[in-house]
């Protein structure tokens, strides 16, 4: 699932996991290698739902990083705000 530029979405876990993904840079076209936060998402914007929310964000990571290491994620709602595209790209992060 993508948070669309500008948009907020309120974000329920209940699982989640560590990854290598290969993504491509939009302006050179070039690959390479990240860490990715991959989570399971149970609810969206109040409704049940089953999506996965990939995190390549290194500041969005860690912000949600202490939650995930912790298990608190589980009995907590997020409120994540998307501004900006491509490097430019921010996030903030209410926890409910």
């Amino acid at each position: 699932m993508v948070i669309p530029e500008g948009k907020c979405k309120t974000l329920k876990f209940d699982d989640w996991t560590k990854v290598t993904k290969v993504i491509t840079d939009p302006l050179t076209g070039w690959t390479k290698e990240v860490e990715a936060l991959l989570l399971h998402v149970i609810e969206e914007d109040g409704e049940p739902t089953s999506k996965v929310f990939s995190v390549v964000s290194g500041r969005l990571a860690a912000t949600l990083w202490p939650y995930l290491e912790s298990g608190e994620f589980k009995r907590r709602v997020f409120r994540i705000c998307r501004s900006g595209r491509g490097f430019l790209t921010e996030y903030s992060v209410e926890v409910l």
